[in-house]
């Protein structure tokens, strides 16, 4: 396995990063992969997410001369200050925005749809790319992805919102699920499907309150 060539990034702008990621993810409309898209390191940190797995799944299989060949493809340059700004700032910040969602619900509303229909342009800008420098071209199967994940999204976000304080294990699953899944996948906002089915007010006073029991 050939070790995966890594662009240098100072551990600063790791943090800084990490922090952007963070406050992100508690804002519904904006996916953490498409910040880490946006700043430059969304393919460094896949690589060595999907590495770091590789890693453990090595372990437990015994497998220590393939666990070392993993290892090396970790860029812990990365994922420790990018972890460390994610966590401090999600903590930070998730209190004063459930305060604001609860106290202006109409205009922080208005405000996550604007920032839902801009982050549209991320992977607009992205297909362009691929046309116009690339020489791409768009076919059948582009559009039949499209479609499929229009139908996805639309069925994700039309799901009836609960008011349960206690919601049910089935609804939290999913929607769990699908949140983490936002960190990888540009595009999807965690917040937004957490938002869309009632669990984004009382999973951000569970993190400012550190009950995450």
């Amino acid at each position: 396995m050939s070790q995966t060539p890594q662009r240098r990034t100072s551990l600063i702008g790791n943090l800084i990063r990490g922090a952007l990621i963070g406050i992100v993810e508690t804002i519904p409309g904006i996916s953490g992969g498409t910040v880490a898209l946006v700043v430059g390191i969304y393919q460094e940190l896949i690589e060595s997410a999907s590495a770091l797995i590789r890693w453990a799944l090595s372990l437990v299989r015994g497998r220590r001369e393939e666990a070392r060949e993993y290892w090396v493809n970790i860029s812990w340059r990365l994922l420790i200050p990018l972890g460390i700004g994610m966590v401090v700032a999600v903590f930070t910040v998730a209190g004063p925005v459930v305060n604001l969602v609860e106290t202006y619900p109409a205009q922080m509303r208005s405000i996550f749809f604007g920032m839902v229909a801009a982050s549209v342009l991320v992977p607009l800008l992205m297909v362009r790319d691929d046309v116009s420098y690339r020489r791409k071209q768009l076919g059948i199967k582009h559009l039949i992805f499209f479609i499929v994940a229009a139908i996805v999204s639309f069925i994700v976000l039309s799901l009836p919102a609960t008011l349960s304080l206690e919601p049910h294990w089935y609804i939290i699953m999913p929607a769990a699920a699908i949140a983490v899944s936002a960190l990888v996948l540009p595009g999807l906002s965690g917040s937004l499907v957490l938002l869309t089915v009632g669990l984004y007010e009382p999973t951000l006073r569970a993190v400012e309150a550190l009950d995450l029991g």
